[in-house]
């Protein structure tokens, strides 16, 4: 089993793809950039990612991110192979409000997020430390995961832009949470 994952950018940065890969301890990493200047939604360049990506297993990414751990794609894949998962991330919510702001209930949201900014660095814990995956209802799309072969239904590409389209995105299985950090 392998993995890919599928980037939309403003404009490719080949240092960020050379970091995924060294980081995710899986050989023949399959890393496809869309570039996106004109801000085609989501939705689409998700969409497209899903039918063009050769492996089963495909992560979904901000390009703003940092793997602090090595052979965290080892782990997720390990993660998949071992269990019924359809789609995992780092961040999510156990409840979704039905102006679709998952982390307007902050008692609800789960995972752990690292941020770096202006040359400060922080953590978000949104949950305590959890060593199994938490079920949740929606996950954010800084970093999620998904098994090709248990979507029922692909992004609804009526949602446009950047935001509010992750849980349109339907499978078989529950969504889960883990950390992989």
């Amino acid at each position: 089993m392998s993995l890919t994952v599928v980037i939309s950018t403003k404009s490719i940065d080949s240092s960020f793809e050379e970091h995924v890969k060294k980081t995710s301890g899986i050989r023949g990493l399959e890393v496809i950039f869309y570039e996106n200047p004109n801000g085609i939604s989501l939705t689409e360049i998700y969409n497209k990612g899903l039918s063009e990506s050769n492996n089963d297993i495909v992560v979904f990414c901000h390009d703003d991110i940092l793997f602090h751990k090595n052979k965290w794609g080892v782990k997720l894949l390990d993660d998949f192979h071992n269990t019924d998962y359809g789609i995992l991330g780092v961040a999510g919510s156990t409840y979704m409000a039905p102006n679709g702001r998952w982390w307007e209930d902050q008692t609800k949201m789960v995972g752990i997020v690292k941020h770096s900014s202006e040359g400060k660095t922080w953590t978000s814990k949104y949950s305590s430390k959890f060593e199994v995956p938490i079920e949740t209802c929606v996950v954010d799309g800084v970093f999620f995961a998904c098994d090709k072969r248990k979507i029922k239904n692909t992004f609804d590409e009526e949602f446009k832009g950047f935001h509010f389209m992750m849980w349109t995105f339907l499978l078989v299985t529950t969504l889960m949470v883990s950390k992989w950090e």
